[in-house]
């Protein structure tokens, strides 16, 4: 029988760390979790034990009545210590599920992208699909594998490699300047105007993105233009081991035909492949299950491979 015990953030991170056999990401972390503790009622730190051994942890936040894991990131869901064998993991999963109705709680689980430990969310999608009741939304996320392969190559559609060639032509320059909270405010002030453009909403807001930047060494990566004017930025966080996420980027429109962001993904690649980092999470193209058709078509123009990304919900 599994047990159920809710545990400090500290005694958490005792018991998990980047250690953990299993899946673990910077989001299933205190470090980051804590950060966003205004944007629930409260937040529950998971330890799951068998017979005094913890075989498993979760972090969710309790809000709109219910236990989501995550409340404020691009995914969550369980830090395994065991192999993701199919009937622990649907004993882990009654156990959440005992502990948030005893609380008149729901569940809403978003899992990493596929990519990222196939076997293991493969076992936990199968498993979270049988709950009762369950609600599934399916979104469709893009990376780029870094091992031995860059943004730009022989697999980039035409039009892409033109659209490199006329970034390349266009004396766009790469900047990779220390993540300080003038370089982050800096990049944000350039995404939040590729947003306001677009007519989509900033999600993080400038100070929660300087806080987290902060707190996870993350990265900021600039683009100018000859005349020395921003066209484009990007903010990277490593997410786990060996992979790079995409929090956010965009460009100027007004510069849009020097193909700055065709260059600021090459740029990127280029970086984290030389870093011998393995894998660019470029995120997801779709919202609540609905594609996003322009940026499905930019990701897959720059060699982006699909994945999908599961949110179960009951």
């Amino acid at each position: 029988m599994i047990m159920v015990e809710r545990v400090t953030p500290e005694a958490y991170s005792a018991l998990f760390s980047d250690r953990a056999p299993g899946l673990h990401t910077v989001f299933n972390s205190p470090a980051f979790s804590q950060l966003y503790t205004h944007k629930c009622h409260s937040i529950h730190y998971l330890a799951f034990r068998r017979r005094n051994r913890v075989v498993a942890g979760i972090i969710a936040g309790e809000t709109d009545g219910m236990l989501q894991s995550p409340f404020s990131a691009p995914y969550g869901g369980f830090t395994l210590m065991t192999a993701p064998a199919i009937a622990p993991l649907t004993e882990l999963t009654d156990s959440l599920t005992g502990y948030a109705r005893e609380r008149g709680l729901g569940i809403r689980i978003t899992l990493p992208p596929v990519h990222m430990a196939p076997a293991e969310i493969s076992a936990w999608a199968y498993v979270l699909g049988l709950s009762e009741g369950v609600k599934i939304t399916t979104d469709i996320n893009y990376h780029i594998p870094l091992d031995g392969t860059a943004a730009y190559d022989s697999r980039m559609a035409p039009a892409a490699r033109r659209n490199l060639r006329r970034a390349f032509s266009s004396n766009l320059n790469f900047h990779h300047p220390e993540a300080t909270p003038e370089a982050i405010k800096r990049a944000y002030a350039i995404i939040k105007a590729n947003h306001e453009a677009m007519g989509y909403p900033m999600n993080v807001s400038e100070a929660d993105t300087v806080r987290t930047c902060v707190a996870l060494h993350g990265d900021v990566f600039t683009i100018a233009a000859p005349d020395g004017a921003d066209v484009a930025a990007a903010i990277f966080y490593r997410s786990c081991k060996g992979v790079a996420h995409n929090a956010v980027w965009g460009d100027i429109p007004a510069y849009r035909s020097l193909r700055p962001m065709n260059f600021l993904a090459h740029s990127i690649a280029s970086h984290y492949r030389n870093e011998g980092l393995k894998t660019l999470d470029l995120g997801t193209a779709s919202l609540c299950g609905r594609p996003q058709p322009g940026l499905c078509h930019f990701k897959e123009t720059l060699s982006a491979l699909p994945s999908l990304k599961y949110t179960f919900m009951f």
